[in-house]
């Protein structure tokens, strides 16, 4: 919102909805960023809402169903299980920090973001160990990309599409269509 205020784009400013010490807030410029946010906050909330309510095991059962190919599956699981440890990750820095009695609720707003930046750092220092981790442990156990393409899909067996599932992909695709349609600029 910021942003569209500010630095407002010449096409959205269309009609000035008010005027407060000089600064021009533009009806464009106002839906334009509400619409963004909308659909960033829409995306967020449905992600978190997926993670949820899906284990990994079930996504990568999805994935495997619908014939994508067996590495992509694996990167993805590999991907989620490791969202995971890095929120682990940050609350032990979290907790490090609480015991050299650093607090970040007297903080102002600026010295908090800085101290988020700090994390950066020991995130992805333990971001690569853990990568270096995987890798060794993968290769430890004689794992082997080679010839993925042909490896037999044992959850198609188990698992399979019926006429419900396509109709409700049906549905979600009609429907997205829809709101592109009538919702875009």
């Amino acid at each position: 919102f910021f942003i569209y205020t500010f630095f407002t784009d010449p096409y959205l400013k269309d009609r000035v909805l008010f005027s407060l010490l000089g600064v021009k807030f533009y009806a464009g410029s106002a839906s334009y960023a509400l619409k963004v946010y909308t659909r960033i906050l829409t995306v967020l909330f449905l992600t978190i809402y997926f993670l949820h309510v899906m284990t990994e095991t079930e996504i990568i059962v999805a994935l495997r169903s619908i014939k994508i190919p067996f590495i992509l599956c694996y990167t993805l699981g590999l991907a989620l299980r490791a969202m995971g440890m890095f929120l682990n990750d940050y609350r032990t820095i979290r907790e490090a920090e609480k015991a050299r009695a650093i607090d970040l609720k007297e903080l102002s707003i600026f010295k908090k973001i800085a101290k988020l930046i700090n994390y950066v750092i020991p995130l992805l220092a333990l971001a690569i160990r853990r990568t270096d981790e995987f890798s060794d442990a993968i290769s430890s156990r004689g794992f082997s990309f080679k010839g993925m393409s042909k490896r037999p899909n044992y959850l198609a067996k188990k698992f399979f599409f019926k006429v419900y599932d396509y109709l409700f992909i049906l549905f979600s695709i009609i429907f997205t269509g829809f709101f592109i349609h009538f919702f875009r600029k």
